[in-house]
């Protein structure tokens, strides 16, 4: 008997061993599993400002062109405006002769 003894004082000593390390190791999973939640939420967040921010700078590239649009415009009719009075003064001429 002494050697059944032995053998069942060796499982009972292992089997303690392994509920302390189920008891550990779900500790630590719950952990994990915490920040592995966090991670996903600040990953969401961050998703959602990079979106923001792609928005925003269609919209600023969008205005800039715009902006660079009447530029242009706004020197096409300053130089017709210019072509007209020209030809104004031209006419004036004319007539005064």
């Amino acid at each position: 008997m002494n050697e059944l003894e032995r053998v069942v004082a060796s499982l009972q000593s292992k089997i303690e061993k392994l509920i302390h390390l189920h008891k550990k190791y779900e500790e630590e999973n719950t952990l994990l599993l915490f920040e592995k939640n966090q991670l996903l939420t600040n990953s969401e967040l961050q998703n959602k400002h990079i979106k923001e921010l792609e928005q925003l700078t269609n919209e600023l590239q969008s205005a800039a062109g715009l902006s660079t649009a009447l530029s242009a415009s706004n020197a096409e009719n300053k130089n017709r405006i210019n072509e007209l009075v020209k030809e104004i003064d031209e006419c004036i001429a004319l007539i005064t002769k």
